[in-house]
């Protein structure tokens, strides 16, 4: 067993499992469980060693989220859109980029999320609705989301 599985167990008999039916009764995001993710160091599963990270791979990411959904299925899919956003971040980051986002993100400073389902097309991420325009040097999104796990939290903070 990874030592990453065996930390994932560790917070999720002690934070996660204990908290899960009132998160969902109450529909809540499970912050407790993702901020002891961070404190220990599971928010950067995917960040590059380099960077502070664990340096993991998808096995350590099945098998990290196949034990916390083991406790809390709603928990388990936030830690689940978090690693796919840190790992699109991580596949083309700049290196500003990678301070701004990556680094904070290892330290579990920061959370991040995809937001796929749109009204229109619900989870075929490869049909999108929604438009970026350019204006002032700033991109603008226009479109609906119909959910975003991770909304619940400001975007790429934990602070």
């Amino acid at each position: 067993m990874s030592k990453h599985v065996q930390l994932a167990e560790q917070i999720t008999a002690e934070v996660i499992a204990p908290l899960a039916a009132e998160i969902d009764s109450a529909r809540r995001f499970p912050e407790e469980g993702i901020r002891a993710l961070g404190k220990a160091g599971l928010l950067g599963l995917l960040v590059p060693e380099q960077l502070g990270g664990l340096g993991g791979n998808l096995a350590d990411l099945a098998a990290v989220t196949e034990t916390i959904a083991s406790a809390c299925g709603s928990t388990a899919m936030c830690f689940l859109m978090h690693c796919c956003a840190t790992a699109v971040i991580a596949s083309k980051a700049t290196p500003e980029q990678q301070e701004q986002y990556l680094r904070p993100i290892a330290q579990g400073d920061k959370i991040g999320t995809l937001a796929f389902s749109e009204t229109g097309t619900g989870a075929h991420f490869y049909a999108p609705e929604i438009r970026a325009q350019l204006e002032d040097g700033h991109f603008v999104l226009n479109g609906k989301k119909a959910s975003s796990r991770t909304a619940a939290m400001p975007i790429l903070s934990l602070r």
